[in-house]
């Protein structure tokens, strides 16, 4: 009876020797696999053997796989701050060391510092000494410096837009605030056409704040010009067409309980825009969350939560006030989302579905507030650049 399981035995392991050696020796069986395997688990299997590695490393598997995975998870957030630092906060268990860092465009030639712009689905737009634009993959550590591009203006915003399930291109745009204060500037670069584009708009975006990447537009949200306060009217949006690569201007109705100072987030979050709020600027512990509705005749926003964290163990120092950060799928549902806060020193991520905090890491120090530039998400791509 026992050699008849021995033998049983060794013939399931010379069946799965010749299924493994199968599928080693078909490319294409091996590479449609591939393609649906994570990228950090494609990092570690170049290793494998030098056909893996340049099956794994070619632009054109790179593209196909990103294109198979859209929607991979953030991994972690990069600000860099006017206290001259890159701070890194990771959303695994592991330290936040472990993420990437940018010292591979140290190759880029410049010298300088990296300061970190934009990101956009495993992209990010990076600038070294203030006019050079690069875009990088912190994956991969690969990179690409753009052509010159000359500035004159007292304040500039910058986006990436990449969407894989759209494109395989990306592209750049760089808002510039003119200074007379009548005009802005949109100079846009293309991956697909490889050169830069101009284009002037007037009256100008009035400079209230970063716009938020939605449905192929940047959009910026203000008050109607000549109002002191827009909490009991309409607001206007400032949207630039992507794909025209031109500007315009939509009216939508102010948010239920909106007030000018109470704006704690704008922006977008797997495919929804977004706006989170303080509804009662003497509680330091409550917002809502709003989606807009993209309607048939006009835009309008609706209450999608209202949180109140007065109950929750926050850390120390945080009653009387907070920040948000970032706001983020956690689920595979677009109702799972949480909300990454700094309070009280430290970075949180709160689950509005579960109800729960969990600290994701202590400041490195300083003011986080007062140095904080605009966090850019960290998602793990082969995307060539």
């Amino acid at each position: 009876m026992s050699k008849k399981i021995a033998l049983s035995n060794n013939k399931s392991k010379l069946s799965l020797a010749c299924s493994a050696e199968t599928i080693a020796s078909n490319v294409d069986l091996l590479t449609g696999i591939l393609l649906r395997v994570p990228t950090k688990s494609l990092i570690r299997f170049k290793s494998v053997s030098k056909q893996w590695l340049s099956l794994i490393s070619d632009a054109q598997f790179c593209r196909n796989n990103t294109q198979q995975n859209p929607s991979p998870p953030i991994s972690g957030l990069y600000f860099y701050s006017n206290c001259d630092r890159i701070t890194r906060v990771s959303f695994h268990d592991h330290p936040r060391a472990t993420l990437p860092n940018f010292s591979f465009l140290d190759g880029s030639g410049s010298g300088s510092e990296t300061i970190v712009r934009h990101s956009s689905n495993g992209l990010m737009l990076c600038t070294i000494e203030f006019y050079d634009f690069v875009v990088c993959n912190l994956t991969t550590q690969k990179f690409v410096v753009l052509p010159k591009l000359a500035l004159h203006a007292i304040r500039f915003q910058y986006y990436l837009i990449y969407d894989p399930k759209k494109s395989p291109y990306y592209k750049v745009v760089v808002v510039s605030f003119a200074y007379d204060l009548q005009t802005s500037q949109f100079d846009v670069y293309s991956s697909e056409r490889g050169s830069w584009k101009s284009t002037v708009a007037t009256p100008r975006i009035p400079n209230v704040g970063y716009g938020a990447v939605w449905n192929g537009k940047i959009i910026w949200m203000s008050c109607w010009p000549g109002r002191e306060s827009c909490s009991k009217h309409d607001h206007y949006y400032f949207q630039f067409d992507l794909d025209a690569e031109r500007p315009t201007m939509t009216g939508v109705p102010s948010p239920a309980g909106y007030h000018s100072k109470g704006i704690l987030y704008f922006g977008e979050c797997g495919g929804r825009l977004l706006l989170i709020q303080n509804p009662n600027r003497y509680c330091g512990t409550e917002f809502w969350v709003l989606e807009m509705i993209d309607g048939e005749s006009k835009f309008r926003w609706t209450v999608k939560y209202r949180v109140d964290l007065k109950p929750l163990p926050l850390p120390p120092r945080s009653t009387c006030g907070f920040s948000v950060v970032s706001v983020m799928n956690v689920g595979a549902k677009a109702n799972d989302l949480a909300v990454v806060l700094y309070a009280g020193g430290k970075f949180i991520r709160y689950n509005i579905k579960c109800k729960t905090l969990k600290v994701l890491c202590d400041s490195e120090g300083g003011d986080f507030p007062a140095c904080l530039s605009r966090p850019c998400h960290f998602i793990e791509s082969l995307m060539p650049v």
